[in-house]
């Protein structure tokens, strides 16, 4: 493969992530052309382990429960925090998320997979093509909005309560001065 997406053109290329099974890693290849007086006459490759690419993107936690994810132009997992994924060249392709992701260069969106609401930002790393993407249930987004209405409701209620308190005092207060004087 490297050899000849490397034909015609004059930059380095990257292949699709690869498992190899007799290292047990991830690996992708990067492979420069070589030319001889303007003819094509071979390449040079270097294969590149994505186990520390994996090992980041893996342990990037937004919050509680969001993740990162690292795809191909074409929407196969280079790294996740669902290393399986990753093992087995699983792609984002035909699934709510992975329909939006590689439709567009970079933006945001709400989806659902299994059951869940996910906020989802991405981005287009534009060297390679790959796309990279976190997803946050929206819960975890809306969790403090919420938990700040309680807040304000309560201080209002609070509020309300003073005001009439303090309301009562005064009319009070006046009602025993005007009875004073009626005396």
């Amino acid at each position: 493969e490297y050899y000849t997406m490397c034909k015609g053109v004059k930059n380095a290329q990257l292949t699709a992530p690869y498992f190899d099974d007799t290292s047990g890693l991830v690996m992708s290849s990067c492979a420069a052309p070589i030319y001889d007086n303007g003819n094509f006459v071979g390449v040079v490759t270097v294969d590149l382990k994505l186990d520390t690419l994996q090992d980041f993107i893996s342990s990037i936690h937004i919050g509680e429960a969001g993740t990162a994810t690292l795809v191909t132009a074409d929407g196969m997992y280079v790294a996740s925090a669902d290393e399986e994924k990753v093992k087995e060249s699983a792609t984002i392709s035909g699934t709510p998320i992975g329909d939006k992701v590689l439709n567009a260069d970079s933006g945001s969106f709400t989806a659902n997979e299994d059951g869940t609401d996910y906020v989802v930002y991405f981005k287009t790393i534009s060297d390679i093509g790959w796309k990279l993407f976190i997803k946050v249930p929206e819960s975890q987004i809306t969790a403090p909005i919420y938990h700040l209405m309680f807040i304000m409701l309560l201080i209002s209620v609070i509020s309300i309560i003073v005001c009439v308190f303090i309301i009562i005092r005064i009319v009070n207060n006046m009602v025993a001065k005007i009875e004073n004087l009626r005396s």
